[in-house]
């Protein structure tokens, strides 16, 4: 097939839009036995290692051949050009016959820790069709005289060694700016986002945060949290950040990772409200990375493995993880848990991020029965209360809202006193049981 060179730029360029060319060639022109614009001075390749191909190219009339059969790699380089420190080039190549190629730079032989050399993995080709490849190579040092490199080894004769017809080198855009929710809408299975495998620029207050990373959100509800994977910076709950990085699916988990700029906008901000949502609706994609409540939630097994526990409010179960913090709950026990949602293993749990986050709403094996007529006062209390009409040798237990037992009781005499000055202010459960049964209530201090 015959093309000529406006169209592989184009070509190339689709998946760059905007992108800024800095080298493009289809070795189409040649000056002697060297095609126009490489063979710099860091090439090593002997000249008649590197042939003119008139037949079967892909763009064009004319592609080239490289031979080297040894297992040492040998350099071919491009004529100088500038280059400045930090910048990430994508060089996208096409490439049939036998043996292995990479993409390198030459930025510096005046580098203390270096040779000046870097290079990219080798791609190991076998095969008689034009493949296109593309690597990315960043330059470690600002150089005016700085070369790319086609590094090649391993050439396969029978195969016509290794030959390559057009070669882009490209600067690629910068990344665009979008919502958190442009980043995770998706109705089409398995869900991943749209944006994979793109760099963007996003923002949102930090709602989560633990060893490896952070959950951001920019609104509440639905597709609006993600997951950050980030074990370089260290956000607190509340921060409004900035930050840039690749939208990637971590085992269908979609997220951000290799951030590359991270600013802090403001410190202390309240976050996104948490979504209250059925245990069923953990299990869906539209909360994967988002803050969410689940309530009236039994525990049905508080042992489900890996540092998981199972709830279900009638709806479905869900299970609750100790990715942020571990809590012991009771089989039985009926909870409200607040965390982002995270998936792992196929699975979606909810993670309470600290005490906070888990709040005992009920206690295994408590039946109203004839005590539901309790009457518990003053309530908000401030010294004492009182639990009114209830038999001699009740027991009285206050729990905190993490289901820790911090105080208890037996009920000697008829309108008891029973103090909770030292508790500190806040809401407990009180759980009454006797012979008729058991009954539990909030108590405000």
């Amino acid at each position: 097939m015959k093309r000529i060179l406006f169209a592989v730029v184009a070509t190339l360029m689709l998946s760059q839009v905007e992108a800024q060319v800095v080298f493009s060639t289809s070795f189409e022109n040649w000056t002697g036995a060297d095609p126009d614009g490489w063979k710099g001075s860091k090439t090593n390749f002997a000249a008649d290692s590197i042939i003119m191909v008139t037949t079967g190219t892909i763009y064009g009339t004319k592609a080239v051949q490289l031979n080297n059969t040894t297992t040492s790699h040998k350099r071919f380089t491009t004529q100088p050009m500038a280059v400045t420190q930090g910048q990430v080039f994508e060089v996208s190549f096409w490439v049939k016959g036998r043996g292995d190629v990479r993409i390198g730079i030459f930025d510096s032989s005046n580098v203390a820790t270096t040779s000046g050399y870097h290079y990219a993995a080798y791609n190991t080709i076998n095969t008689t069709n034009w493949t296109q490849y593309t690597q990315s190579i960043t330059a470690d040092t600002t150089w005016n005289t700085a070369q790319f490199i086609v590094s090649v080894k391993n050439t396969i004769p029978s195969s016509n060694h290794i030959q390559i017809d057009s070669l882009v080198i490209s600067l690629p855009s910068a990344p665009s700016t979008v919502s958190i929710y442009d980043i995770q809408y998706s109705t089409v299975a398995p869900y991943d986002s749209p944006l994979n495998n793109t760099s963007v620029n996003t923002g949102g207050i930090v709602s989560a945060v633990y060893a490896s990373g952070y959950f951001i959100q920019d609104n509440s509800g639905a597709w609006n949290g993600v997951h950050v994977f980030d074990n370089t910076h260290t956000p607190a709950i509340g921060d409004s950040i900035l930050i840039s990085g690749n939208v990637t699916e971590y085992f269908n988990m979609t997220q951000i990772s290799s951030i590359s700029s991270y600013t802090t906008v403001s410190t202390g901000n309240p976050v996104h409200a948490a979504v209250v949502i059925p245990t069923a609706s953990v299990n869906l994609e539209d909360y994967e990375g988002v803050l969410v409540q689940v309530t009236n939630a039994n525990c049905v097994n508080a042992n489900a493995g890996f540092g998981m526990w199972t709830v279900n409010d009638g709806s479905a179960d869900c299970k609750i993880h100790n990715l942020i913090y571990q809590y012991t709950p009771t089989q039985g026990n009926v909870y409200a848990v607040t965390g982002p949602v995270y998936y792992s293993f196929a699975e979606f749990r909810v993670e309470p991020r600290d005490v906070n986050d888990v709040i005992v709403q009920g206690f295994a094996g408590v039946e109203e029965g004839s005590l539901s007529n309790l009457n518990i006062y003053p309530n908000p209390a401030s010294d004492f209360f009182v639990v009114q009409d209830v038999e001699m040798n009740s027991s009285v237990e206050i729990y905190d809202l993490s289901g820790r037992m911090i105080k208890s009781t037996i009920i000697s005499k008829e309108n008891q006193q029973i103090s909770v000055s030292e508790l500190k202010s806040g809401s407990y459960i009180v759980l009454v049981s006797s012979n008729k049964g058991s009954y539990s209530t909030k108590l405000v201090k």
